[in-house]
């Protein structure tokens, strides 16, 4: 079981309905969007834990919506999945601070214990800052 909310930003209908439908296997609470445009304009990007994007997306790079994600929300995971993985995609995605880098077909084994290690890891470093404050 996975607690926290995954908002899913993948293109093609039906990858992200496949994911959707695993993330509810790992009791998930996900949601999907079809591009980073409809994933700013909704309230979930305030309250997301993760966000599980593809680096091909309409009208932007996930790059750089990886920047702009990290620009507002600086802490918060984003897992990176491509159909076109190379290592040097891999190695640019994670420089520009990806928390993890995955090929289709996805290997949702892996994937569900990069998301509850990147959710653990978020929820310390926001209880650390909570402290400091």
């Amino acid at each position: 079981m996975i607690q926290g909310k995954v908002a899913v930003i993948e293109d093609t209908l039906l990858t992200r309905t496949v994911i959707l439908d695993r993330l509810k296997e790992l009791e998930c609470e996900a949601e999907g969007f079809a591009s980073f445009e409809e994933f700013l304009a909704s309230p979930v990007m305030a309250m997301a834990d993760l966000v599980l994007m593809d680096i091909e997306l309409p009208g932007i790079s996930g790059l750089e919506a990886l920047q702009r994600i990290r620009a507002r929300h600086e802490g918060l995971p984003v897992i990176i999945i491509t159909g076109h993985g190379t290592v040097e995609r891999a190695v640019e995605a994670l420089k520009a601070g990806a928390f993890d880098f995955f090929t289709k077909p996805i290997d949702f084994t892996k994937l569900g214990v990069a998301i509850k290690n990147a959710m653990r890891q978020y929820r310390l470093v926001r209880e650390i800052s909570g402290m400091k404050r």
